[in-house]
């Protein structure tokens, strides 16, 4: 498998609640501009705040070579049974660069695994886990299917 990293623990309590927006307004996800059920059942609002992706640029820098991380975080939440089906992140461009890496931090325990599947077809699973963060390759295929509420914050991670 492609590079797939789990850090727990890196958060303070002050940090995950810097982190863990509590006033926001999650409208339908959306997929190519249109909400598309039998892609995602989620909800997601998008946050600009420099302070918070250098914080998670600072936590991840020692991890994985990264020039920054992209300022827009998105909040997502998913209810019971919401989930995104199996799919590859897009590599997005910012000025001189482009996304190699997604970032999924979970803010809450849920009874939730986010899957992915190797080149073998094998399966590999993530707990959701409150303060967990997950580095990966934008081209490995992951999927969610969810039990309970789940949070977290998605973002991309960029190389020059």
């Amino acid at each position: 498998m492609e590079t797939l990293i789990v850090l727990d623990n890196i958060f303070s309590d002050a940090e995950l609640t810097l982190l863990n927006k509590k006033d926001l307004i999650y409208e339908p996800s959306l997929f190519d501009g249109v909400i598309d059920t039998d892609v995602r059942l989620s909800y997601q609002c998008n946050i600009n705040d420099v302070s918070l992706s250098n914080l998670i640029y600072h936590k991840v820098r020692d991890e994985i070579k990264i020039s920054h991380i992209n300022p827009c975080l998105k909040y997502i939440k998913y209810l019971p049974n919401g989930f995104m089906r199996l799919h590859y992140d897009d590599n997005i461009k910012c000025d001189d660069c482009y996304s190699t890496y997604t970032i999924i931090i979970y803010l809450n325990d849920a009874n939730s695994d986010t899957i992915f599947i190797d080149d073998d077809f094998k399966e590999h699973h993530i707990a959701s886990k409150k303060g967990r963060l997950i580095i990966f390759d934008q081209d490995i295929e992951h999927k969610t299917e969810t039990l309970s509420h789940k949070y977290i914050i998605w973002t991309d991670a960029f190389c020059k």
